[in-house]
C-alpha cells in the first residue's frame, strides 16, 4: 500500500512493504531520506540477494560507486535497528553466467520477481525498470533526481580568481588562487575534514555526475577515479592506493584567443600555414591547455576538422569538436577513426606514454596533422621524450615546431631540421653524419644539436659549449668516456687524453701496450675503426718522458693497393714505435722481426702518412 501524506513543506511517501532495487543504493540518497521522514516506512524493507550480487560484481570491477551502495546499505540497516523496522534480505537461485555475463535485464527481472512475490512496492531511479514493472502489475514508484544544470555543490568554492579546489582527510580544505606562475595558496574555512566529510563529499560528487549534463566518469580504478563534471575536472584518490581520501577539482579560469598571446605574425603564419606536427609543452599549471582551445579555436576559424584524444577528457571545445577518450577505446580503434575520417588536425592531450608516442608519430607519418600536449621543464624536453621511442631520423618529420608555455604565456619556439654533417667540436670530415639542428624559431639561432656518437645519442647545448675550447666541448668528454670504458677492458690503469678532433692518446701499463696494439698494428685499427676515431697507445707517464727516447729517420717505404709498407732498420725489430710527423704523434706501431710496420690504406692514419710521403718524407720520425 502507498500513502501520500501531505505536510506544510513537502509531500511524504508511506508504504508498508517495500524492495529497493541497486540504482537506490547507489544513489546514496534513500537513507538520508528516511533519517528525514521524507519517505515512512510501516513493515519491512527488502533488498533482493541479487542486488548483493551486482554490487559485489562492481567490486571486483573497482567501480568506486560499490563502495556508496555497500555504506547505504549499512546506512539503512541501522536506521531499521534503531526504528524497530524489519529488513530483509531475499534469498534467490541465481545463475552466475547470466549474471556476470547476461544482460542486465535479467538482474532487473529477478528483482521485479521479489516485487511480484511480496505484493511489495518497487523503488527505483531506473525509468526503463519503473516502466516494464508497472506493465506486469507491479506496483512501482519512479523516484526522481534532482533537477541539474551546472548548479553544482563545488561552485560555491570557486571565486573569480580561483583555479583548484582540494579536500583532504584530517586537514581543512584549501584552494589555490591566482595565475600560472603566481599562485596562492589559502585555507577554505577552518573545518577538519573526517573520514565521513569525505565519503559526503565524494557521494555528492559521483550523484550529481549521474544528474548533470556534460558529466561523465572517465577512468574508475581500484585507487583512483577520474570524472569529468560540466566543467571541473575532478580527481579522486582513495585507499589503500593512497593513505586517505583525496579529492582535487580543477576549473578552466578564463577562455583566450589567440591573439590575446605574445605571438609574431611569423609564429601565428606558420601555426597557420606550415606547422603539422606540434608540440605544446609546459610545467603543469603554467597554462597548456588554455593555449590549446586558443589553438583550436583558430584552426576552426580556418574551417578546419579538429578531433581530438584526451585522456581524461577535459578540453573545453566547441561543439564541432569530437573528442575520443583513449581511456574508452584501443589504440588500433582510434588509428582506424582517424584515417577513415581524415581531420585536419587531432589534438592529442597528455601525452606520456611510449605508446602515446609511437601513435603521434604514426599518425604524422600517415599525413594526418598533429598537436601534441605534454609536460616538460624546458622546450627540448619535449623532443628529449621522442629520443628512444622514435627512430631519431623520422622525429624532425614527425615534429617541426614546438612551443613552450610558461606563467601562461608563449615562452619560446622551436624549430628543426634534419642536415648531414660535422657536429659542432669536431673537425674531422671524416666525422660527419646526420644532425638534427634545433633552431629558435624567432632568431633562427641554432640552440641544439642532435646526433648519434657510437650507441649514444647525444644532445649538445650549443649555447653553452665551446667549441673553441675542446676540452670542454660536451661531445669530447662522451668520447674520452666511451674511449675509457673500452680499454679499462685491457686495464684499469688506463687514462685518456684528448688531442684534437681527429685523435686521442691512451695511456696504458707496459704489459698490455703490445697486447692492444697488435701484430703489425692490426689490433689498434680494429678498435680505431670501432670507436670511429684515432688513438695513440702509450705507457703511462710516457707523455714526460718521450722526449727523451731514441729517434730516427732514416726508412724505406713501399705503397700497395691494400697496405703502406715502412722498412725500418732490424735494430729496432720486435719494439713499439711512434711515428711523428712535424713532432705530432700520429700513431703507435709494433715493429715486426724483419723492420717492416705495415699499415693498412683504409685507416686514417694512412691517409695522412701517404700524403707526407710523397710530399716530403723527411718530417716522418719514428721514436722507440
Amino acid at each position: 500500500m502507498v500513502e501520500k501524506i501531505k505536510n506544510k513543506k513537502e509531500e511524504i511517501l508511506s508504504f508498508d512493504l517495500i524492495v529497493l532495487d541497486t540504482s537506490i543504493l547507489i544513489e546514496n540518497k534513500f537513507s538520508k531520506m528516511l533519517e528525514n521522514k521524507e519517505i515512512k516506512i510501516k513493515e519491512k524493507i527488502i533488498i533482493p540477494e541479487v542486488v548483493y550480487f551486482e554490487i559485489e560484481n562492481m567490486a571486483n570491477q573497482k567501480e568506486m560507486k560499490s563502495n556508496f551502495a555497500m555504506n547505504e546499505i549499512n546506512n539503512i540497516v541501522s536506521f531499521c535497528e534503531k526504528n524497530d523496522l524489519e529488513f530483509e534480505i531475499f534469498p534467490q537461485k541465481i545463475d552466475p553466467k547470466q549474471l556476470y555475463y547476461g544482460k542486465k535485464g535479467y538482474n532487473d527481472n529477478l528483482i521485479r520477481e521479489v516485487a511480484y512475490i511480496k505484493s511489495a512496492t518497487l523503488l527505483t531511479y531506473d525509468k526503463v525498470q519503473n516502466e516494464i514493472a508497472k506493465s506486469r502489475g507491479i506496483k512501482s514508484i519512479l523516484l526522481k533526481r534532482d533537477k541539474m544544470q551546472n548548479n553544482s555543490f563545488l561552485n560555491d568554492f570557486f571565486k573569480d580568481d580561483t583555479l583548484s579546489i582540494h579536500f583532504k582527510e584530517n586537514i581543512v580544505p584549501y584552494v589555490k588562487k591566482g595565475r600560472p606562475g603566481d599562485i596562492l595558496i589559502e585555507n577554505f574555512g577552518n573545518k577538519i575534514y573526517n573520514k565521513k566529510d569525505m565519503e559526503e563529499v565524494i557521494s555528492k560528487i559521483l550523484y550529481e555526475v549521474e544528474i548533470m549534463e556534460n558529466s561523465f566518469i572517465e577512468i574508475d580504478r581500484e585507487g583512483s577515479t577520474i570524472l569529468q563534471l560540466g566543467l571541473f575536472r575532478i580527481v579522486i584518490l582513495k585507499v589503500p592506493f593512497a593513505n586517505t581520501y583525496e579529492v582535487t577539482v580543477v576549473k578552466p579560469l578564463r577562455k583566450l584567443e589567440i591573439k590575446d598571446y605574445s605571438i609574431s605574425e611569423k609564429l601565428k603564419e606558420r601555426l597557420q600555414k606550415t606547422a603539422e606536427g606540434i608540440l605544446i609543452a609546459g610545467k603543469p599549471g603554467m597554462g597548456k591547455t588554455t593555449f590549446t582551445q586558443a589553438l583550436i579555436n583558430l584552426y576552426l576559424i580556418n574551417q578546419k576538422v579538429i578531433k581530438t584524444i584526451e585522456a581524461p577528457r577535459d578540453l573545453q571545445v566547441p561543439a564541432s569538436v569530437t573528442q575520443m577518450a583513449l581511456s574508452k577505446g584501443s589504440i588500433e580503434e582510434i588509428h582506424d577513426i582517424l584515417l577513415l575520417s581524415r581531420p585536419d588536425f587531432t589534438i592529442f592531450d597528455e601525452m606520456r606514454n611510449t605508446i602515446d608516442f609511437k601513435l603521434y608519430g604514426d599518425m604524422r607519418l600517415s599525413g594526418v596533422g598533429m598537436i601534441g600536449v605534454m609536460h616538460a621543464t624546458k622546450a627540448i624536453d619535449a623532443i628529449h621524450r621522442f629520443i628512444g621511442r622514435i627512430e631519431l631520423g623520422l622525429i624532425p618529420h614527425i615534429v617541426d615546431t614546438v612551443v613552450f608555455i610558461e606563467n601562461g604565456d608563449i615562452s619560446q619556439i622551436l624549430s628543426l631540421e634534419m642536415t648531414v654533417g660535422v657536429p659542432s667540436g669536431m673537425a674531422d670530415s671524416d666525422l660527419a653524419r646526420p644532425v638534427i639542428i634545433i633552431r629558435d624559431f624567432e632568431t633562427e639561432k641554432e640552440l641544439y644539436e642532435i646526433y648519434t656518437f657510437g650507441e649514444e645519442t647525444v644532445v649538445a647545448d650549443l649555447s653553452k659549449s665551446n667549441v673553441k675550447n675542446k676540452k670542454e666541448d660536451p661531445m669530447v668528454n662522451l668520447a674520452k668516456e666511451k674511449v675509457t670504458d673500452f680499454f679499462k677492458m685491457y686495464s684499469k690503469d688506463v687514462t685518456v687524453e684528448f688531442k684534437g678532433a681527429k685523435r686521442f692518446i691512451v695511456y696504458v701499463p707496459k704489459s698490455i701496450k703490445g697486447k692492444i696494439i697488435g701484430r703489425n698494428g692490426e689490433n689498434i685499427e680494429k678498435i680505431e675503426k670501432e670507436l670511429g676515431i684515432s688513438i695513440d697507445v702509450k705507457l703511462i707517464n710516457e707523455n714526460e718522458e718521450s722526449v727523451t727516447k731514441d729517434n730516427m729517420s732514416f726508412f724505406e717505404y713501399k705503397i700497395t693497393s691494400s697496405s703502406i709498407m715502412l722498412y725500418l732498420p732490424k735494430d729496432i725489430a720486435l719494439k713499439d714505435v711512434e711515428i711523428r710527423i712535424d713532432d705530432e704523434t700520429i700513431g703507435s706501431y709494433f715493429v715486426s722481426k724483419d723492420g717492416t710496420v705495415k699499415i693498412r690504406r683504409k685507416s686514417s692514419v694512412s691517409k695522412i702518412i701517404e700524403k707526407v710521403l710523397r710530399d716530403n718524407k723527411d718530417r716522418i720520425k719514428f721514436f722507440y
